[in-house]
């Protein structure tokens, strides 16, 4: 109904290095990580690193959005079941692999919590 999709571009201009970089990935466009200098604040403790401060903040937002994800998997497959997951994700009960009694302790310590396993790329 007239809605178009407008692809986005793999470059963009990153300021601080004056040359087109890729948006994400290695050496992305604007990285936190590439700024050689990083001024302290007055409530920066003495002694303190704002580099590993940061690679830690980046750690625990990557963490937050992998077990978001789940959570909303989790979500789609308890309220349509398998078939409304996507293709490619199947649920842990699911899977077949592995010896019977592996399997079983599995099961037990995971009860009705629903786990998903994406595969290998």
């Amino acid at each position: 109904k007239g809605i178009q999709k407008k692809k986005r571009s793999k470059l963009l201009y990153d300021e601080a290095a004056g040359e087109w970089r890729r948006r994400f990935g290695y050496k992305k466009a604007n990285d936190d990580e590439d700024i050689p200098i990083i001024e302290a604040t007055k409530d920066d403790k003495v002694g303190s690193d704002p580099f590993t401060k940061g690679r830690q903040e980046k750690k625990e937002r990557v963490a937050r959005n992998q077990k978001q994800q789940k959570e909303n998997l989790k979500r789609i497959a308890k309220a349509g079941g398998k078939a409304a997951l996507p293709a490619g994700i199947s649920l842990v009960s699911d899977l077949g692999s592995g010896p019977a009694k592996e399997r079983s302790t599995r099961r037990r310590h995971l009860k009705d919590e629903v786990i998903l396993t994406m595969p290998a790329i």
